[in-house]
């Protein structure tokens, strides 16, 4: 991938011996980072400050190109504790849980990678349990069929990441704000000898986009469509199930 565009400097970080990690935020492309080799030099270290405006000329030969694909990690938990736990997470008789409420997320987008989503197994699993008896957090290691593992985590005791990573055998992918995102997202793109950030824009939000998808699926009646079915809602629900037992 190679493009031309300008944009102004936003941050700057050494990287090796004469090199910086820059960000830059682009007229056509958003927020993007890189490596500028020779960027500590004398001869360009002095264009190089921030809210400098620059040409940028962008250059990868490895865009979208990870490698096969070896691990996905994937978490989702925010704190619902209190002093006395009254939450309704922390009920048993209303559904309460990690895993019921949240472990449904993690697991569908471990789904997205697999053809067969009915040959992913549970490895191993760990489980923690409130005073109420309901599991507060929950980790599981997932196999898809030995090709790769999908490790994930929730919780409704702890605040966590809360992203997703792509993990392949030249790079990797990381997912900021999976679950609910902004208008405006991130993906980090990384391989060996590249990093950048690519910037997504949409004018709708998630809910939006979601009733959108769900509508042209019932006018054009799309049944090739990359919304769930029933077949994979009932193995992400046997998925959970698996989990929970003891």
């Amino acid at each position: 991938m190679t493009w031309d565009d300008e944009g102004f400097l936003i941050s700057k970080n050494k990287y090796s011996e004469n090199s910086l990690i820059v960000e830059i935020f682009t007229k056509n492309y958003g927020k993007v980072s890189g490596i500028i080799f020779g960027g500590t030099s004398r001869k360009i270290k002095n264009y190089l400050q921030l809210g400098n405006q620059l040409y940028v000329n962008y250059s990868s030969k490895t865009e979208n190109r990870i490698g096969n694909l070896c691990k996905i990690t994937s978490s989702f938990g925010n704190d619902k504790s209190d002093k006395n736990n009254e939450h309704r997470l922390f009920n048993k008789d209303l559904g309460g849980g990690a895993i019921l409420d949240l472990g449904c997320y993690p697991i569908s987008f471990v789904m997205l990678f697999a053809k067969n989503p009915e040959k992913i197994t549970i490895d191993s699993k760990n489980l923690s349990y409130a005073k109420s008896g309901v599991d507060d957090d929950a980790t599981a290691l997932l196999n898809y069929d030995n090709k790769f593992q999908g490790k994930i985590h929730v919780s409704i005791k702890n605040n966590l990441d809360n992203i997703c990573v792509i993990r392949g055998s030249k790079g990797s992918l990381k997912i900021n704000e999976p679950w609910k995102p902004d208008t405006n997202s991130t993906i980090e793109v990384t391989s060996k000898k590249h990093f950048y950030i690519k910037s997504i824009s949409s004018k709708l939000t998630v809910y939006a986009n979601q009733i959108e998808r769900v509508a042209e699926s019932f006018i054009n009646e799309k049944e090739n469509s990359n919304l769930f079915n029933i077949d994979k809602s009932l193995t992400n629900m046997k998925l959970m199930d698996n989990w929970l037992k003891n």
